[in-house]
């Protein structure tokens, strides 16, 4: 817990009990599941995705967060889409999109693709590596822009 208003933890359908179980042991400090979290199924993808922001107000999320997510070929455009869609709202008071944070154990070639397909959209950095775990940081390309236009603007005062 890192003083969040609200956490949304989501997975596959088939898990989302496990999810739901491992969750609840945040109770142990100050009830934060029973007052933060809530638990979802999300199947990748951007009709499943756009659940979760007509949901959330029409309020954009700070942060995403994923681990472990690219072990399949064919779910490599869905998880681009889903993190595209949950991010394209920006939050009432940033006025900024959220900030994806994804790490990986890159394994094979074909892997890719997630990286080249998530350039089209955000600024990939890479914020850790330990042993074989990357994790990286993906920033929508307009908030970059308006981040660099900010600070052309300081410059010129």
């Amino acid at each position: 817990y890192l003083g969040a208003n609200s956490v949304t933890m989501t997975d596959q359908p088939g898990v989302i009990e496990i999810l739901s179980e491992n969750a609840k042991q945040l109770n142990a400090y100050n009830n934060l599941f029973d007052t933060k979290v809530k638990i979802g199924e999300l199947l990748w993808g951007a009709k499943e995705a756009r659940k979760y922001t007509q949901d959330h107000n029409g309020n954009g999320y700070d942060i995403l967060i994923g681990s472990d997510l690219i072990y399949a070929h064919e779910f490599i455009e869905p998880l681009v889409s889903t993190f595209e869609t949950l991010s394209e709202q920006t939050h009432k008071i940033s006025k900024k999109h959220a900030i994806v944070f994804m790490a990986v154990i890159r394994r094979f070639k074909w892997e890719e693709n997630f990286f080249n397909l998530m350039k089209n959209k955000f600024v990939q950095s890479k914020e850790l590596e330990v042993g074989d775990i990357c994790i990286y940081k993906y920033v929508r390309k307009e908030d970059v822009q308006l981040q660099n236009n900010e600070a052309l603007s300081d410059n010129k005062d």
